[in-house]
């Protein structure tokens, strides 16, 4: 045997060796074919499966989305805050809720119609989105109604950031048609876990918390109080066409409550508020009022109507109210009206009246809308005599530089930061800086809310001046304080 075909053989083993069949061109251009059929239809299963999967993506994007500004809508964020709480819950998470709704925004869209009420929504959505942090979550619930979760929040920051929202919305011009359309709203706040564990149970204070900044006049921000903000107890806002009549058919009342000197143990001041008639089928708060009052078109009308009533009584010969000072709650649209201060300057000069004994109250926010005017008003009412407080301090975003400028008498602290005075270390806290602010810059500090004894020894100690609540005195009608008699 050939040595060289031996070696072939072991190394083959015993099968012999077959040339592969003949592929011609027919065959191979078949194949070829065949596929590329094939990786036609693999890329059309593909991209049949990705335009599935982009479709089932976007409907749960609208399922969870707001159509109109592209935000979370009321699913999305019910969802991301039941994770949130269950988080809170489990490991001792912090957070907070802010739940925000534009102040009279159905005058919009009554006024200048839905496309204008839709571009003013999707221009707050812009502010809004812009001003979070890309950790924050930012919803439209619906209507004009807004949500805000900041996660690994605490209150102090929680408070920042709505004061800083309100400015915003309040500087910010929306054009509508050339037409510069103001917009203004009001923020409520809750804090979780302390203001529930639960989503329905932390909106639910929240939404109360933000109720109460809207009928204390909106364009504010109030923190969720389970004592104050219980659900299902809020007050309805009064119908404001009902209050105009009111007020034309002399069906408003004025009722005093005292204000404590509490350096001198003695009430050297009243302050007036709004009251119906007490034949009106429903009692309603001042604030509450008040709110419908601004709404009602004849706010004006009633600022002068208040401020021309307490000029009366102070030059009235009635005994125990010739000692005492009278303050007075101005509207929120007070600042804009140009013809009060003649209507005080004319009032006051026709009654001889000492001017240094009425007190004009404007809130801090309002002075915050519009610094400038809140800084003319304020110079022009002091330069015929009178007194100026700043109402619900402590409620706003405030800064020193601005109260610096302001050169009010009295400082009133919102009962906010006075109720939960004794469980609170931060409120107290705050009240303590407030009162030293004001012994630098001038103006003396007013406790509002003050509900018990325990809270008034606090204020003494805190070094408030004067307090006011219901353990000091509760309103009374101003004929059963100073009688005509």
């Amino acid at each position: 045997m050939d040595p060289f075909s031996t070696s072939m053989g072991c190394r083959c083993g015993s099968q012999p060796y077959h040339q592969p069949p003949f592929i011609g061109p027919l065959s191979l251009l078949l194949l070829q074919t065949f596929m590329g059929v094939i990786a036609m239809m693999a890329m059309g299963l593909s991209a049949a499966l990705f335009e599935r999967k982009r479709l089932e993506a976007h409907l749960v994007h609208l399922a969870e989305h707001d159509p109109l500004t592209d935000l979370l809508g009321r699913r999305g964020f019910h969802a991301e805050l039941r994770r949130q709480l269950a988080e809170a819950n489990r490991y001792g998470v912090r957070g907070s809720l802010l739940f925000l709704d534009l102040d009279d925004f159905k005058r919009v869209n009554d006024t200048l119609g839905h496309a204008a009420g839709d571009q003013v929504l999707n221009s707050m959505g812009a502010l809004l989105r812009a001003r979070l942090r890309d950790t924050d979550l930012l919803a439209r619930l619906g209507g004009d109604e807004f949500a805000i979760l900041l996660p690994h929040s605490n209150d102090g920051q929680a408070r920042a950031l709505a004061g800083q929202l309100l400015e915003a919305i309040r500087s910010q011009t929306i054009l509508i048609n050339g037409r510069p359309v103001p917009v203004s709203a009001s923020i409520g706040i809750a804090l979780f876990p302390d203001h529930g564990g639960g989503v329905e149970e932390l909106l639910g204070g929240a939404d109360a918390a933000m109720y109460r900044a809207k009928v204390a006049g909106g364009n504010r921000f109030f923190v969720c109080s389970p004592e104050l903000d219980r659900p299902g107890q809020e007050e309805e806002l009064p119908d404001p066409q009902a209050i105009r009549e009111a007020f034309e058919k002399g069906r408003l009342l004025l009722h005093g409550q005292p204000v404590l000197d509490l350096r001198r143990n003695r009430v050297s001041q009243y302050e007036l508020s709004l009251r119906l008639h007490p034949e009106a089928d429903e009692p309603f708060s001042p604030a509450v009022l008040l709110a419908a009052a601004e709404r009602s078109g004849a706010i004006h009308a009633i600022d002068h109507w208040v401020v021309s009533q307490a000029i009366g009584l102070l030059r009235h010969p009635r005994g125990r109210s010739r000692t005492h000072q009278l303050s007075v709650n101005l509207s929120t649209k007070a600042l804009s009206d140009d013809d009060l201060v003649p209507t005080i300057r004319r009032e006051l000069l026709d009654g001889s009246v000492d001017p240094q004994r009425l007190v004009l109250e404007i809130s801090e926010l309002a002075a915050l809308a519009d610094a400038d005017r809140a800084r003319a008003f304020v110079d022009a009412v002091k330069g015929l005599g009178c007194q100026v407080a700043l109402d619900h301090f402590g409620v706003g975003f405030f800064s020193l530089s601005h109260l610096k400028r302001l050169p009010v008498d009295y400082l009133k602290i919102d009962q906010h930061l006075i109720h939960d005075l004794q469980g609170d270390r931060v409120d107290r806290h705050l009240v303590e800086a407030i009162v030293e602010v004001s012994r630098a810059l001038g103006p003396r500090t007013v406790g509002e809310g003050v509900g018990d004894g325990d809270t008034l020894r606090l204020l003494r100690e805190c070094g408030v001046d004067y307090a006011q609540g219901t353990h000091v005195g509760k309103p009374r009608a101003v004929a059963e304080l100073w009688p005509a008699t």
